[in-house]
């Protein structure tokens, strides 16, 4: 297939390095929706890489990288015919491969995540499976092959799909099950949360819902509590309907749309994901893992949108004086060099935030993300700097989780100005901090300790063994 000239154009300002960000999202929509436009962008990357190679080993060729793509079309048209040799054929297909599915990694992970992955349960994941605990989620299609999975949405909502289960997350606010079972929680500030299936558009109204899809595509639809507002696509014969449905009352839905007499079970649908009393209240980026993730290392769990939130350790018996950064209510920024100690109290239950953009920006301007999060019980002392986050973490890191000692893990430097440093206020109960974190280095990790609770009953008890550490 030949190129238009915008195309190609596309490809030689990408491939110097002059292309805007605009049309580089332009490029890579084309690369991930045309096969054709795949192959000859490699083939178009191989290609300038070879010409960079004979440069670099030939000292009088001098001439710039523009110059060479002056007269790029005959060569790629070259390049093309040698691709179809015997000798180079396999070898350029397996290349062409590798790199296609790096290049399509790249782009989803340039796409902005709408939801993080927040517990699993059931469920056997590889390192490179997208559905981890901590996992941030660009729009697309997931697969869940049995188990639990537990997701909490950038606009607020939560929601459990219970596998088998074909999920698409389509925006912030908005999820398409194809088949599978599902329920939704949805705070007052996410009103209007959606869930489509074959048959019926289910859009809350405040309230907590369940949906399950079975394989003809007849769906049903139980609320829990709150109401939710069913909305049944129509054609040119049939208009469409809206059904309201409230509190204990639930519907089935042809896969046409068509209501049909039922009587629904609320136990055959997953529980609601209302959060527990003693659960931390999140607000903004921030979002609370209900497991701690695998690894917090640098590049493991990277989000543009997400601020994470886990429990460490529950209920550290603190019997000595210990080091924090700062223990009172008041405003706080990376400014400022912070160093206090806190008595012996009873016990402490130890939470750890954790922000690592996806996207360094070019300029080192940093990259700012805010919320808050108030605790059931009250802050003894908040952790924000490397050398003591580092010293603690055999004290209150979670065994199972690996961290990384070996990064600027910390808020930004001392040094830096003001406008570009991290913010944490306490409030005056010393139960909510708000965060207003600003991203240049590597990433952002705060230690937060707070007077131990009663643990709940599902709570499982933390190991004493040290806690595991990457790079040094």
């Amino acid at each position: 297939m030949n190129r238009t000239e915008h195309e190609l154009e596309l490809m030689r300002l990408y491939l110097e390095g002059v292309a805007s960000l605009e049309e580089t999202q332009e490029l890579e929509s084309l690369i991930v929706k045309d096969a054709s436009v795949r192959q000859d962008f490699l083939r178009y990357t191989h290609l300038d890489s070879a010409l960079a190679g004979v440069r670099r080993s030939q000292p009088s060729a001098v001439a710039p990288r523009r110059s060479v793509w002056l007269s790029w079309r005959p060569l790629a048209a070259a390049a093309v015919a040698l691709l179809v040799g015997a000798s180079f054929y396999f070898y350029s297909m397996r290349l062409r491969d590798d790199a296609r599915d790096i290049q399509t990694a790249a782009v989803a992970a340039s796409e902005p995540h709408v939801a993080v992955v927040t517990s699993l349960s059931d469920y056997d994941h590889t390192s490179h499976d997208p559905l981890a605990v901590g996992r941030a989620l660009s729009a697309g299609d997931y697969h869940l092959p049995g188990g639990r999975m537990r997701l909490s949405f950038a606009g607020g909502a939560q929601m459990i799909v219970e596998g088998p289960a074909q999920l698409s997350l389509l925006s912030s606010s908005r999820a398409r099950l194809m088949g599978g079972k599902a329920a939704a929680h949805v705070p007052e500030g996410a009103r209007g949360f959606t869930v489509e299936t074959p048959g019926v558009e289910v859009v809350d109204l405040g309230t907590d819902f369940g949906v399950s899809v079975g394989p003809s595509g007849v769906s049903d639809v139980h609320v829990f509590s709150g109401e939710v507002e069913a909305r049944v696509a129509g054609d040119d014969s049939r208009p469409g309907s809206l059904v309201a449905l409230n509190t204990s009352e639930g519907r089935r839905f042809a896969s046409d749309g068509v209501t049909v007499e039922a009587r629904l079970d609320p136990s055959s649908f997953p529980p609601p994901p209302s959060p527990t009393p003693d659960a931390p209240r999140t607000v903004g980026a921030i979002h609370y893992l209900q497991q701690p993730p695998v690894s917090v290392e640098t590049g493991h769990l990277e989000s543009n949108e997400f601020i994470l939130l886990f429990k460490e350790r529950e209920a550290v018996d603190l019997n000595q004086e210990t080091v924090v950064s700062f223990a009172r209510s008041g405003r706080y920024s990376g400014t400022q060099k912070l160093r206090t100690k806190i008595g012996p109290t009873r016990q402490v239950t130890s939470f750890l935030m954790h922000y690592d953009p996806t996207k360094r920006p070019t300029d080192r301007s940093p990259l700012r993300r805010e919320g808050s999060v108030t605790f059931a019980a009250p802050i003894v002392g908040v952790i924000n700097r490397k050398g003591v986050l580092n010293q603690t973490d055999d004290l209150f890191g979670h065994p199972g989780v690996i961290y990384d000692q070996g990064k600027r893990r910390g808020v930004e430097r001392s040094n830096a100005s003001d406008a570009s440093s991290d913010v944490i206020v306490m409030s005056h109960d010393l139960r909510t901090l708000h965060f207003n974190l600003a991203v240049s280095g590597d990433l952002d990790q705060i230690r937060i300790l707070v007077r131990a609770t009663e643990p709940s009953a599902d709570t499982k008890p933390v190991s004493d063994l040290p806690v595991r550490t990457g790079k040094q």
